[in-house]
C-alpha cells in the first residue's frame, strides 16, 4: 500500500510540474508547508514553522534557484508572501482587503 501511495504521489507531482508554472508550484508548496507547520500571526498571516533556503525551496518544486528567486519576487510583489531579512522563514499573508 505504501508503494502504491508513493507511485500515485509521484504521478501527481509529474503532472503538477508539467501543468503549473514555477510561481504556482512554489505558492502551492508554501501553502502545503503553512498547513503542516504554520503558526498563526496577529495580522492574520501564517508563519511557516520550518526554515528554508532558496536552493531548498527550489529543490522541493524541481526548479532552479534563479527561477525560484524570480517567483518569490513575484509573490512578494503580489503581497502574498513575506520574508524576514534573511528571506526566511516565509510568512504566507492573508489576502489583501478589498
Amino acid at each position: 500500500m505504501v508503494m502504491v501511495y508513493r507511485l500515485r504521489q509521484a504521478d501527481r507531482q509529474r503532472l503538477e510540474y508539467r501543468a503549473c508554472s514555477v510561481t504556482e508550484r512554489i505558492a502551492g508548496r508554501l501553502l502545503f508547508f503553512s498547513d503542516q507547520t504554520g503558526e498563526p500571526m496577529t495580522d492574520g498571516g501564517v508563519r511557516i514553522g520550518i526554515r528554508l533556503t532558496m536552493p531548498e525551496l527550489a529543490a522541493t518544486v524541481a526548479a532552479g534557484r534563479d527561477m525560484t528567486v524570480k517567483a518569490m519576487s513575484r509573490l512578494r510583489a503580489l503581497e502574498v508572501v513575506r520574508t524576514d531579512a534573511a528571506c526566511r522563514p516565509f510568512a504566507v499573508s492573508p489576502p489583501p482587503s478589498a
